[in-house]
């Protein structure tokens, strides 16, 4: 499973990519209309389309930061560990669903099979940490038993 495990970071991996490249197109476009924006600074309409574009470049520059976290959260995964309880890097396997505990990936294709890759921080992620093979979560009004922990 220690392979699985690497392979699935390398899926999150390619998601954040994914995330970054829509990013930047974003980026780009505020940064095209920013220019127009200060070129014809005429008026009370300019000011305020002005200030609407930096604010949406703020926005976006969370979200690069929020990528940066992302990729250190994965960068802390240890494959090869396994404790026997879920924390970061675990994949869970539950009578319903499978998780990977890493970022907030949601649903992602994997080997046939769909596994959520969830952050720890989510409320299913707390949920999820510190328990055992054979214990229970109740999520969504359903319980699920792990079954395994890789």
């Amino acid at each position: 499973m220690e392979q699985n495990k690497s392979e699935l970071i390398a899926l999150c991996h390619a998601w954040l990519d994914k995330r970054l490249d829509g990013l930047k197109q974003a980026q780009s476009a505020v940064d095209e209309s920013l220019q127009g924006a200060v070129k014809s600074s005429a008026g009370d309409k300019h000011n305020t389309e002005r200030a609407h574009l930096q604010l949406q470049a703020e926005k976006l520059g969370q979200q690069f930061k929020a990528i940066d976290q992302q990729r250190l959260a994965l960068s802390k995964i240890q494959s090869g560990v396994a404790t026997g309880k879920v924390h970061l890097g675990s994949l869970v396997e539950t009578d319903q669903q499978r998780y990977f505990i890493a970022i907030a990936a949601g649903a992602l294709q994997f080997k046939g099979n769909q596994i959520w890759a969830i952050a720890p921080q989510s409320p299913i992620g707390q949920l999820l940490l510190g328990k055992s093979v054979g214990e229970s979560i109740v999520w969504a009004g359903k319980s699920q038993q792990i079954t395994k922990i890789y």
